[in-house]
């Protein structure tokens, strides 16, 4: 049984995890659609409707250094 198995993920036989950039590009040709490699070679993909951050997202991290001050 693999580590992946181990943590209850059903789908692991389907998992594919340190791949060949090579294989990586041709798995992104295969099954997304609108993919594409450009004249300098770099893969063109798209994101979807929502891409990046809402600027009204807000995130606070506890760190020794400020945590008396936040």
């Amino acid at each position: 049984m693999s580590p992946i198995q181990t943590e209850g993920i059903e789908f692991a036989d389907k998992l594919r995890r340190n791949l060949s950039p090579s294989q990586l590009y041709e798995d992104a040709l295969r099954y997304e659609p609108g993919t594409a490699i450009s004249s300098t070679g770099a893969l063109i993909a798209t994101s979807g409707k929502k891409t990046g951050r809402s600027p009204r997202d807000k995130r606070v991290v506890e760190e020794a250094s400020t945590v008396d001050d936040v």
